[in-house]
C-alpha cells in the first residue's frame, strides 16, 4: 500500500488496472503477490471504483458503467469472474488462511 500511495494517481491506477486486467483475461486464479497487489488497490477509492468499472466490460464512460446508465450490455460470464477473482483474492489474503497450503 506504501508503493501504491507514494505513487502519483494515475500511474497507480494505470498499473492497478493492468494488473486486474491481466487477471481478469487470464481465466486461472491469480497467486497469493498477486491477490496481494489486487487487495492493496481496492483499498484506494479512486483505484477500487476504476476497477469495479472495469468488471463489466463496457466501454462507457465510468459513471454512467457504476450507476448502471451504460447502453451496452455487460458480460455477464465476465462479472462472475470478477467475483470469484475477488473472493479468492480476499480470502487468501485474510490474516486467518495465509499460512495454508
Amino acid at each position: 500500500m506504501d508503493t501504491i500511495a507514494s505513487q502519483p494517481t494515475d500511474i497507480a491506477l494505470q498499473q492497478g488496472r493492468k494488473l486486474w486486467a491481466g487477471m481478469l483475461d487470464a481465466k486461472i486464479l491469480p497467486s497469493d503477490d498477486n491477490c496481494h497487489a489486487l487487495v492493496a488497490n481496492l483499498q484506494f477509492p479512486a483505484i477500487r471504483d476504476r476497477l469495479s468499472a472495469d468488471i463489466p466490460g463496457v466501454d462507457e464512460p465510468m459513471r454512467q458503467i457504476l450507476f448502471d446508465q451504460t447502453d451496452q450490455a455487460p458480460r455477464w460470464s465476465r462479472i462472475e469472474w470478477a467475483q470469484q477473482l475477488r473472493l479468492h483474492a480476499y480470502t487468501r489474503t485474510s490474516p486467518n488462511t495465509q499460512h495454508r497450503s
